[in-house]
């Protein structure tokens, strides 16, 4: 089964909560793969859990409910960090890059948050070349204010 069939599935099967657990272990898996294709940085199987705790507390937060670090049993070292919206009447745009040297390609992915914290925007493109990281990365700035 491919990465994207299982975790379609999941999405239809799977409760809000184990959802959000599914998505915070991809999202601590891409960045921390990241970090290994960009920085050299290698990292252990711990580190990845930890972020992904962390990303879950920090998601929390970020929604206003009343989650700690501290509830969760577990401690962490990196300091929780919590989203705070824009003001009024500015907007946040997040944008990550990616590399796909193999293939001679690479991708981009946007999004776009207004001061209420809703999604105005999202985008994410393929496109060929085998540029370095901080290239793509100006790449997604440029796509982000077009």
């Amino acid at each position: 089964m491919l990465f994207s069939s299982w975790f379609e599935v999941g999405l239809v099967s799977w409760n809000t909560t184990e959802a959000l657990e599914a998505g915070m272990v991809c999202w601590s898996v891409w960045t921390h793969r990241n970090d290994l294709v960009w920085n050299s940085k290698h990292h252990d199987v711990s580190e990845v859990v930890a972020m992904t705790k962390l990303n879950y507390v920090e998601w929390f937060n970020a929604q206003k409910l009343n989650v700690t670090d501290a509830s969760l049993n577990w401690p962490t070292a990196v300091p929780v960090e919590q989203w705070t919206a824009p003001d009024f009447p500015f907007v946040k745009v997040n944008v990550d890059g990616a590399l796909f040297s193999a293939q001679g390609r690479y991708g981009l992915g946007l999004i776009e948050i207004s001061a209420a914290g809703l999604v105005l925007g999202a985008r994410s493109l393929s496109r060929e070349g085998s540029l370095q990281p901080h290239i793509v990365e100006a790449i997604g700035v440029k796509e982000a204010l077009s």
